[in-house]
Parts: C-alpha cells; structure tokens; sequence
C-alpha cells in the first residue's frame, strides 16, 4: 500500500513538471516569435529634417505628404536606426520642417520624391500634361517621351532637349549627351549622359555540308555562315525639372559583322581514330565615308588624290551626314576652313584631339597627337590629312602613301569641298526635341468634401508648435473661397479670404486653410460649437458645425 502510494505521488509529481516544462517552452517560443517579428516589423519613426534630408539626397524617399511645417512620408528602403528599446526598422516617418520654404516641393520633385499636399483641393483638377517633338537635326536613333510626374509642380513652358556633340566612353563606345533649356536659352539641366553598349542582331545563315570519300577515310566539311548587324543600344532619363521627366532610348545601326565556322573530321575505317578541327573566323565591317568630291573648285584645279582612310575614331561617327569642306584664305601662306554639318545643319566645332569635331594632320610630325586648325606653305606635316568627326581623309594618296597637298593647287575661298556618309543619323549637336507641357489647372469648384480638423478641437492639436500657437484646419477647400465663423447666436466672430494659385507652392498649402482659434478682434473664442459658412465667387455656399472645447 505505501509503495503504491509513493508511485500515485511520482507520477502524479512527473505529470506536473512535464506541463510546466511544455508551458516553458510555448512561452519561450512565443517570446523568440514575438522578438522576430519586433525585428522585422515596420513602423513609422520621428526624424529629424537633417535626417530626412540625407535620405532624399541618397535618392531613398518614395513619397512626402506636408502639411503645413509637418511632414509624412515612405522611404524606398527601409532604414535601422537606435531607440529606446533598441534598434528599430522602418520605412515609415514624419518630421517638421524649421519654417515653411515654398521651394521645397519643386526640389524634392526634382530628386524623384511623389510629393502631396494633406488636403486634396476642393476642385476638379484638369491634369498637366506634357509632349516631346522634335524640332531640329537629322537623327532618326532616338525615341523620346515627357512625363509630367511632379503633377502641380509642372508650370506649362516649352523646353528644348539639345544634343551636343560625342563623348568618348567606356571600351571606345559613344556617349550622347545632352542639356535641357528652358526657352529661349536658359539653361536648366546639362550634360545628361544616354550610355549605349554594342548588341549583335542575327540576320540570316546559311549551310552547305560536302561528303568526300577517299579509300579507308571519310572528310565531312560543314560551315556556317552568319550574317549580324551590330547595333549600339542605350537609355537615358533626366532629373526632374519643373514636375517633367525626359527619357527614352537610342538604336543606332553601328556595323554589319559576319561569322564564318568550318568544322573537318576524318574517320579511319575499321579504327576508333577520329580527327576533328575547327577554324572559325569573325569579320566587322564598320560603317564609313561613301564619297568625297570637289565641288566648287575658285582657284587652281586641284588634281592632288583625295582619299578615304576609313573610320579612325568609330565612337565619334555621326553616321549618313554630308559635310561641306568651306574654305577660307586667312594670307598666301595659309588657309583654313569651315566644316558644315549639312544634314543636320550645325557647324562642326575644330578640335586638337580625335573626337567629334575637325581638324587637320598634326602640327608638327613630332607631336602626331595634336592635329591643326591651318594649313601651311611652310608645314607639310598639317597638310597630309584631315579629320571630320570619326572619319580620317587623305590630301594626296599615291600608290601605297599619303603625301602632303602640293600648295601650289591649295584650296582658296569660296571653294567647297563634300563628303557623303552613310548609316544611321545618331544623335548629336543640332539635334533638338522640343517639349511643350500645360500646367494643371483648376477646373470646377465642388464643397463636398470640405471638413473642419480637428473637430471638436480640444485644447491642442498635433499641427501646433507650441500651447500658445494654436490650429485649427479648413480642408478640402476650393481654390478661392471666403470663410465665416459665427456663434450658435449668429454673431459674426471670424472672417477669412481663402486663395490659392495654381503654382507649385500650392502644394504646401494644398486646399485648406488654418485658423488661429482668435476672432478677428484677436480674442479666443469660449468652449461651445461654432457654425461656418462658406461661399464661393460662383455663389455656392456651404455650412457646418464645429465644437471648440478649453
């Protein structure tokens, strides 16, 4: 009997350790879920404006919402920080602004943030708009659009996208660049690269496959052949300037390069020798100069022969352009010249370098790397080439040589000389897209939706600096209105003339309208409820109540 009554106990005593052990456990478990989920939960966090400013410059801000000095807002990636309890994650936030700056949403525009304004205006609002033509040059590789995200901020003037000339960029490929002016000629934006790299585009094969059979080896001999044209592909996209994003892209026939493979294998008969080899071989043939002529000859007929080198620098080539040579005499002993861009009617600036620009052979034969800007009687080594944008040009080619021009048949003013050019027109100076927007407008006014926040107001609201500034808000509020507050006795105790235009600042103010909680005799009104009336320049009217509570 008491050996049973022992095990009644131990068991009964195993049973109460195994709960308590398992309510341990559930309980640890849900402290490890409940840290895990503190870990990566989210939430909206005070910074400071110095702080917020850091994460729009580092591009990390989605989205604003202001409000008076107050701000809400989205970051794109969440951000750690330390708190009291800890470090906290979060992509959420609200600051303060140190005064109120009417600048401040064109300049978070322009770093891509979605700006907002916490009250919707009590209007329909006819959205801006924007388009992009393009006004000037030859250049069919582009394909363009302007988007007007900055909503209000977009003012409804007329930009130009102007190409300039050809950088050099990585791995010798073109970088087209160009600026932004806001007509006429100011200047907004400048030197917007569009990055392009090389993509190869199949075009057609072929196969032929030769049996020949010799005694004890048999040779099968299969090539390929491949025909691709090499194209340069690149994108590009503006800041935002006035509420406006350019962008597009570029596609420009670059080069037709084929891909030739032949693949031999002998079989021995009755043998598991097998000979196998291959040889394959890749050949680019770059765009270039077709042609160039005299055609207008003042002077001496010149006989000296005019030669194509080829392409020299292929980054820096315009593509199917004709230039004139234009000619001018600065004294008999030198001369220099005028290069015309013709197709996209645009002067070729002189430059000292390989780029996209001209010039003649170099100054001196010891120093190869800096070409001229004249020819001379007295320089043979300025006289034995030209330069246009890409493209090298002899004077005088005989046999196997380049010589310098004879000086005797030299070019004299008034004559002209041409080269024609093939491929793809790319992007460069004298090219220009021209981009017209319309500014949002206001359109009809509607009082449905306008409310008074918030109500009741009780002693302090979270929209006031201090206890002795107080704010009450008007929201959803037309773009002109009058506002009147009166008493439940129907005494008149506060008027106010609401107007907002339709410009960028607006976006602070957005469709309300504060109200310092003073009459206009800037006494503090008693705790009671309060009637307001307002009326538009159309006449529409609408009332309501408040309560203010001390």
């Amino acid at each position: 009997m008491e050996t049973k009554g022992k095990n009644t106990r131990k068991q009964s005593s195993n049973t109460m350790w195994k709960g308590i052990f398992v309510w341990v456990s559930i309980i640890l478990l849900l402290m490890v879920a409940v840290g895990i989920f503190n870990q990566k939960k989210k939430v909206e966090v005070k910074i400071s404006f110095s702080k917020f400013l850091s994460e729009v410059e580092s591009g990390n801000v989605e989205t604003v919402t202001i409000y008076n000095l107050g701000m809400q807002g989205k970051l794109k990636t969440a951000v750690t920080v330390k708190g009291k309890e800890g470090m906290i994650q979060f992509d959420k936030f609200k600051t303060r602004m140190p005064f109120e700056d009417s600048e401040l949403p064109k300049y978070l525009a322009g770093r891509g943030v979605e700006v907002e304004s916490r009250s919707n205006f009590g209007n329909v609002i006819q959205n801006a708009t924007a388009n992009v033509i393009q006004t000037a040059g030859a250049t069919q590789a582009v394909t363009s659009t302007a988007t007007p995200k900055g909503g209000i901020l977009v003012t409804g003037a007329t930009y130009d996208a102007r190409w300039q000339t050809i950088k050099d960029g990585s791995d010798d490929m073109p970088v087209y660049n160009y600026d932004i002016y806001l007509q006429p000629d100011s200047l907004l934006l400048s030197d917007i690269d569009a990055f392009v790299e090389l993509a190869s585009v199949f075009v057609s094969a072929t196969e032929s496959v030769t049996v020949d059979t010799s005694g004890d080896t048999i040779t099968t001999t299969t090539q390929y052949d491949s025909l691709f044209a090499v194209n340069t592909d690149g994108s590009f996209v503006s800041p935002f300037f006035d509420g406006i994003e350019y962008g597009g892209s570029i596609s420009v026939h670059y080069a037709d390069s084929t891909h030739t493979v032949v693949h031999a294998e002998a079989v021995i008969a009755d043998t598991d020798t097998v000979i196998t080899e291959t040889i394959s071989a890749v050949t680019t043939i770059v765009l270039t100069a077709d042609s160039i002529a005299v055609t207008t000859d003042q002077g001496v007929i010149y006989t000296d022969t005019l030669t194509i080198d080829g392409i020299h620098n292929p980054w820096a080539f315009r593509g199917g352009v004709t230039y004139e040579i234009r000619w001018k005499t600065i004294n008999a002993d030198t001369i220099t010249a005028t290069i015309y861009d013709v197709t996209n009617n645009v002067t070729v600036p002189f430059g000292a370098t390989w780029g996209d620009n001209w010039s003649f052979g170099p100054v001196s034969f010891s120093n190869p790397d800096v070409n001229s800007m004249y020819l001379a009687s007295d320089n043979l080594s300025s006289r034995t080439y030209f330069y246009i944008c890409g493209t090298k040009f002899y004077f005088n080619f005989a046999g196997s040589e380049a010589y310098p021009m004879n000086w005797s048949n030299h070019p004299v003013d008034g004559e002209e000389w041409t080269v024609y050019c093939s491929g793809d027109v790319v992007p460069t100076a004298g090219n220009e897209f021209t981009i017209t927007s319309t500014a949002f407008v206001f359109g009809e006014r509607t009082l449905d939706n306008i409310m008074v926040v918030p109500n009741p107001y009780i002693v302090r609201n979270p929209w006031e600096v201090s206890s002795d500034y107080a704010v009450l808000r008007f929201t959803n509020l037309p773009d002109e209105c009058t506002i009147r507050i009166y008493t439940l006795g129907g005494n008149l105790i506060k008027t106010m003339e609401h107007k907002v235009e339709a410009t960028a600042a607006s976006a602070i103010q957005g469709g309300s309208e504060k109200w310092d909680v003073l009459t206009d005799n800037n006494q503090r009104p008693a705790s009671g409820i309060y009637i307001y009336h307002i009326l538009t320049p159309d006449g529409d009217t609408k009332t309501g109540k408040f309560a203010l509570i001390r």
